[in-house]
This record gives structure tokens, sequence and C-alpha cells, in this order.
């Protein structure tokens, strides 16, 4: 197994900010969950509409 370092193409610094990226994203999707009832509530609907918002960005 070859390492990063000695890919070419790959430097030093790539892999830590494509696991940062990757960390962003991932959390982005389930940072939804916890603002459901918020979301309910200011759009005047109800719970189980509001969590279409978070199916549909894990769908997505």
């Amino acid at each position: 197994m070859t390492s990063a370092v000695t890919r070419p193409g790959v430097k030093r610094g790539t892999i830590p900010v494509f696991a940062t990226a990757t960390a962003i994203t991932v959390s982005n999707i389930y940072f939804t969950q916890p603002l459901l009832d918020e979301i309910a509530r200011g759009f005047h609907t109800s719970a189980s509409t509001a969590a279409l918002v978070a199916t549909t960005g894990q769908i997505g």
C-alpha cells in the first residue's frame, strides 16, 4: 500500500481539506433535525410535514 505522500498528484494538505469538507457536508444534513419544531412553527405546519425538510436533505 502506498502512502498519500508518495502518490503523484496528492499533496500533504489535501487529505485534511477533504476530511473537513466531508465532515461539514455530513453534519449539515443532520443540523436540521433539532430545529424541526421551530421550522414547523415558523411555517405553520405539522411536525410530520416539517420532517420532510430533513428527509429530502438526506435523500439529496
